[in-house]
């Protein structure tokens, strides 16, 4: 039975209801009429006549109602023929390279290195830890940018800072980034420049967060409303969204990291990799749904939005990334989460569960949106000129 974090996933109509309620929905004339009177019919409806009647909803509806989808298609029983399942004993991939192995083939002439990503408790690990100088993680080039420490945006990540941030504040700063070595991390200058001018040329460009809605980032911000009105008594419901815009780009950068590892000519040329430690994170299936972390934390791990960026674009037909990306629990290298059902001991001796079904169940939501986006190709100018400004 598919469950999430051992507890049985169930559909409930109320539940549904309410998801479509947020947008002030008039059932008898609404495009998801059809499909709430199909799941209430007495008869359980199947997989195919679900997709059928969403298929037949307005794109910018579905768009629109995209909470309520995700439910139907995450919670609804039998969405994903169980025959589809790859379920393996074992996980791990048959080279049987360890994370060790595969970081030792890098080339050591160059400073555009394979990045490491993952929680950074999981990082600490022995399996995943090298010698100086052959570690670089996406927040390396976040934070010697200015934008990982908060500081493009006036903010801390404990939720305190100004107000105040401009799209070129934050494009300025993100530019500039720290100067000498030190402080950029062991990041050379032009490889921070590529890694800049990259995400400034991009959909993931930094400033961009400052025009999402309060909706769109709700669930970003690392502290709650509550907690800001505790340490800001003026102006917290600006400062709850600020921080929330700020968070955003970061997760929007760590996507953009993955992005230019697979598509950067500089990081093609010497074939760098991508290493995804999933160690620590548990079910999978909690971060397929984007589920909220617990201990009363509202918002979405970007961990979460990092392995769902690499769902989306694995068989992407210009970049794949299963040609970049390798997935490894306790240093050895096992099959991504959407290929593979499967359990295994991290190096801390807790299971990561892949949940394949409730990545296959993400992929069909996916679909239903209609919104697949082209490959994010990072083609930043090496130019030194460009951070005199």
């Amino acid at each position: 039975m598919y469950t999430i974090n051992g507890s049985p996933v169930t559909f409930n109509i109320t539940a549904f209801e309410a998801l479509c309620q947020e947008e002030n929905i008039t059932w008898w004339r609404s495009s998801l009429n059809s499909l709430r009177k199909l799941l209430q019919r007495k008869v359980p409806a199947t997989s195919a006549e679900i997709e059928v009647e969403i298929g037949k909803i307005p794109v910018d509806k579905r768009k629109k109602y995209k909470d309520a989808l995700r439910y139907v298609t995450f919670c609804w029983p039998n969405m994903i023929d169980a025959a589809s399942l790859n379920v393996v004993a074992d996980g791990k991939l048959s080279d049987r390279m360890t994370f060790k192995e595969y970081y030792g083939t890098m080339d050591p002439a160059t400073d555009f290195v394979d990045l490491q990503y993952g929680i950074s408790d999981a990082r600490k690990l022995p399996p995943y830890m090298l010698d100086a100088g052959r570690v670089r993680f996406a927040d390396d080039f976040n934070n010697s940018s200015h934008l990982g420490t908060g500081l493009a945006f006036g903010r801390q990540w404990n939720g305190t800072g100004v107000l105040g941030a401009t799209r070129s504040d934050v494009r300025s700063m993100f530019r500039k980034g720290n100067t000498g070595e030190r402080q950029n991390l062991g990041i050379g200058a032009d490889t921070r420049q590529i890694y800049a001018n990259s995400m400034l040329g991009s959909r993931y460009s930094p400033e961009l967060s400052l025009a999402a809605s309060s909706k769109t980032v709700r669930l970003d911000a690392h502290k709650s409303l509550a907690q800001m009105r505790k340490q800001h008594a003026k102006d917290a419901d600006k400062h709850h969204l600020l921080h929330a815009q700020f968070v955003k780009s970061v997760r929007r950068a760590c996507k953009g990291g993955i992005a230019m590892v697979a598509s950067h000519p500089a990081y093609v040329t010497v074939e760098a990799k991508v290493h995804f430690v999933l160690d620590g994170l548990g079910d999978l299936g909690a971060m397929a749904r984007k589920d909220t972390l617990d201990n009363e934390r509202t918002y979405v791990a970007i961990t979460s939005s990092e392995l769902a960026f690499c769902c989306r674009y694995w068989d992407d037909p210009e970049f794949p990334l299963s040609d970049v990306v390798k997935f490894y629990v306790n240093g050895n290298r096992v099959q991504p989460p959407w290929e593979a059902d499967y359990t295994l001991a991290d190096a801390s001796g807790k299971d990561v569960y892949s949940n394949q079904e409730a990545w296959l169940r993400y992929r069909l939501f996916r679909k239903h949106l209609s919104s697949h986006k082209p490959f994010p190709k990072m083609t930043g100018s090496t130019d030194l000129d460009e951070f005199t400004d």
